[in-house]
């Protein structure tokens, strides 16, 4: 499921999606109700393949690395290392 892994990729790039989309449509007076719906829908989609690719390229290899590094767990009765729960 491509939008459930993705979906954190899609939180953190939403705003920037619409403020640089807001700011294109803006420079983009002419265009009609159509063609404005016609972006907003490309738009999105390059939210979702951009989301992926962040998902693919940062979150995925960031989780491996911290699933590495063997940090403390706390825990109801204290520290605990990672490899002992």
């Amino acid at each position: 499921d491509v939008l459930g892994a993705a979906s954190y990729s899609i939180y953190m790039l939403y705003p920037i999606f619409v403020d640089v989309g807001m700011a294109v449509l803006n420079r983009l007076p002419h265009l009609g109700p159509d063609a404005q719906r016609l972006f907003g829908l490309g738009w999105m989609a390059a939210l979702i393949v951009a989301a992926w690719f962040s998902f693919k390229l940062f979150e995925t290899p960031a989780r491996r690395w911290i699933s590495r590094l063997r940090l403390p767990v706390l825990t109801g009765q204290g520290v605990q290392a990672a490899s002992q729960v």
